[in-house]
């Protein structure tokens, strides 16, 4: 899709901490190529997203993006579901891609 990204990890991992040098990378990317929006999953708990956020020059909004990874009996049983996760994160993408209509 012609997407381009940085991320601090490889895969989706929250067992680790990303190392200072990476900070400082995700920081300058964002602020070269004018970065509106930092993506995390459900299971991130934000502090490396807003780290980077709020050290860049512009204001950058955090969106979650549902990975399926804490979905639990209960949360099916309330209606939860693959597609239901998936066109969420369709909307957020939508957002952060600046993309009109259907």
């Amino acid at each position: 899709y012609g997407i381009e990204y940085q991320a601090a990890f490889d895969g989706c991992t929250t067992d680790v901490d990303a190392e200072f040098e990476t900070i400082i990378k995700l920081i300058n990317e964002a602020d070269t190529h004018g970065v509106s929006y930092i993506a995390v999953t459900e299971s991130s708990d934000g502090a490396l997203a807003q780290t980077v956020a709020t050290s860049t020059k512009k204001d950058i909004e955090i969106i979650t993006l549902n990975s399926l990874q804490r979905v639990n009996e209960k949360d099916i049983k309330n209606g939860a579901s693959y597609l239901g996760a998936m066109r969420e994160n369709l909307a957020a993408l939508k957002i952060a891609l600046d993309v009109k209509g259907e």
